[in-house]
């Protein structure tokens, strides 16, 4: 839960600095949290903020919205690189010893478990069908 804290501790500061437009869009992530059913984790809040991220890009698309999304992007970890993924499917496809498109749900869980949240998850499924096909 440490992103959490930081996003609550960014706006606080927006507020002191009298930055009332970083403290708005930051309120409005820590809004959408906090109306969660559940208590969301660092993952699932990154992945809220990619969304607000393109929707805020594609879909309205105006200079202000790019700007707000420029400054959520800061709250989200790197994604790996295609070439990293390709490298950790072929350890974990020799680590599981599998081949064949029958075993691609077996690859898929285990990559997810060592590296959720930290992937595109279509490239990674792109890469994994390539590799055991």
């Amino acid at each position: 839960m440490k992103l959490i804290k930081k996003l609550k501790d960014d706006m606080l500061t927006a507020r002191k600095e009298s930055d009332k437009h970083v403290a708005l869009l930051l309120s409005s992530v820590i809004g959408e949290v906090d109306r969660s059913k559940e208590k969301l984790d660092d993952i699932q809040i990154e992945k809220l903020i990619r969304g607000m991220c393109n929707n805020l890009i594609i879909e309205i698309g105006t200079t202000e919205s790019i700007a707000e999304a420029k400054i959520l992007e800061k709250y989200l970890s790197e994604l790996m690189s295609e070439e990293k993924i390709e490298k950790e499917v072929d350890t974990i496809i020799a680590d599981l010893n599998v081949e064949g498109m029958k075993n691609i749900g077996r690859v898929m869980g285990e990559f997810t478990k060592l590296f959720k949240g930290k992937a595109d998850m279509k490239i990674v499924s792109d890469v994994v069908r390539k590799k055991l096909n």
